[in-house]
């Protein structure tokens, strides 16, 4: 039973140390070329119940995960400051061709792939056949996204094992690694069954989601629920745009 408990904590450790020494060097370079604003971080996913969260004007940036990009054009923004897509959005299929049919000819500022063993160039080639834009785009690893998760978080499991975390869950930690004060989800579910934009409804990612959204309220990371029903579901506090909160978005100490 010790040897146990001793190879899991040795396992432990040199997972986290392996983790933190993926985000050093390249990484850090990459995540120091996306701007995002000072004020609070408003993160877009693709369910049906996205609202604008209290507060939020031009002093936001917007983050956006595979095509909810459109549902910030709704409220009147075309550019995005930081844009997360998985790397198969890039492969032929229903669900893609859904995606597509709604963000064709958009254009992003910063647009995260998260890479597969894809070829670099097969993704621009890709983005440039469906005519997606974007001031620059940056690959990130697998590995590079779960050390992200892991050090904002402390999900071993999640990180290591899981299937890890959804592109909006991500979208939303990567935020706050890029220097934004708060983060404000809107658009997310863990009970909606379709995508504002298609009814395609499979989601892979709950159990890991629940996870990694619970273990950021236990370690206090500045993420907020914009609707009453995520935040009941994933134990983020309510974004009210009270004072109290507007304050800490623009001074977290």
């Amino acid at each position: 039973m010790r040897v146990k408990l001793y190879l899991r904590a040795l396992l432990r450790f040199i997972l986290i140390i392996a983790h933190r020494t993926v985000l050093k060097g390249r990484l850090d370079k990459t995540l120091a070329m996306i701007g995002l604003k000072p004020g609070p971080a408003l993160v877009l996913g693709s369910a049906p119940n996205s609202s604008r969260p209290h507060g939020f004007d031009g002093d936001w940036s917007v983050v956006t995960a595979n095509a909810s990009q459109m549902r910030a054009e709704d409220w009147g923004i075309k550019t995005p400051a930081l844009t997360v897509f998985r790397a198969g959005l890039m492969l032929p299929g229903a669900h893609q061709d859904e995606v597509w049919a709604v963000l064709r000819g958009r254009r992003t500022t910063s647009l995260v792939v998260l890479k597969d063993k894809t070829p670099e160039n097969a993704y621009l080639k890709s983005l440039g056949e469906r005519d997606y834009g974007a001031a620059s785009v940056h690959l990130i690893s697998k590995s590079q996204k779960n050390a992200i998760v892991l050090e904002l978080t402390g999900r071993l499991r999640v990180s290591c094992f899981g299937k890890g975390a959804s592109q909006g869950v991500f979208a939303a930690l990567l935020a706050l690694k890029c220097g934004a004060p708060c983060a404000v989800v809107s658009g997310l579910s863990f009970s909606a069954t379709d995508h504002f934009y298609g009814a395609w409804s499979k989601r892979g990612h709950i159990a890991d989601d629940r996870d990694v959204l619970r273990a950021a309220v236990r370690r206090g990371l500045p993420l907020f629920a914009a609707e009453p029903t995520f935040a009941a579901e994933s134990g983020l506090p309510l974004w009210t745009g009270t004072a109290q909160q507007l304050k800490h978005a623009v001074d977290p100490g």
